[in-house]
């Protein structure tokens, strides 16, 4: 019992660090995003003429830092989810636990279900040179479909943690 507990925590240190990173590295991408917004403005309003990549910039960096900041705020509970059922009806801890235990169930089968779905999308992506039809630049859609199965993965593992503590609050109310 003690190795499964260790192997636990083990586990839930290194998804915490491994989504702290990768927040802690994301959050930077808001500087050219800023950046980009800034200089289209600019050149559409000075020059009077747009920059033709601006909006594919703006969005991949937008979609990237939303999609692999998913997995920190879910652990951090900083998403919108059962919580004002959870509190408005008063619920008791085991309550609360088996609410926990669907949801997280719900989102690792989610995960699974899209992931291989994701993954054979990225691959077809660059086997065809899939490129960006929002703009005239057309730039390669892979790296931003790529994103896609490790949001899914990330997401994964922190339900997976979800999971194993609501298990451990209902073990501890005497529930399982």
């Amino acid at each position: 019992m003690e190795a499964a507990t260790k192997a636990k925590r083990l586990f839930i240190r290194s998804v915490d660090w491994l989504n702290n990173t990768v927040e802690s590295l994301v959050s930077w991408l808001i500087y050219p995003l800023i950046l980009v917004m800034v200089a289209d403005i600019v050149a559409r309003f000075v020059f009077l003429s747009p920059l033709q990549w601006a909006r594919d910039v703006s969005t991949w960096l937008f979609a990237i830092s939303f999609m692999l900041g998913v997995a920190h705020y879910y652990r951090k509970r900083m998403h919108i989810s059962c919580e004002d059922l959870v509190y408005n009806f008063k619920m008791s801890a085991s309550q609360r636990a088996i609410i926990d235990l669907i949801h997280n169930l719900i989102l690792i089968a989610i995960a699974v279900a899209l992931f291989m779905p994701s993954v054979r999308a990225v691959m077809w992506s660059m086997r065809i040179g899939e490129t960006s039809a929002m703009t005239v630049w057309r730039p390669l859609m892979w790296p931003l479909r790529s994103v896609i199965p490790v949001t899914l993965l990330m997401l994964g593992m922190q339900s997976l943690i979800g999971l194993l503590e609501a298990v451990e609050k209902l073990a501890k109310a005497g529930e399982v």
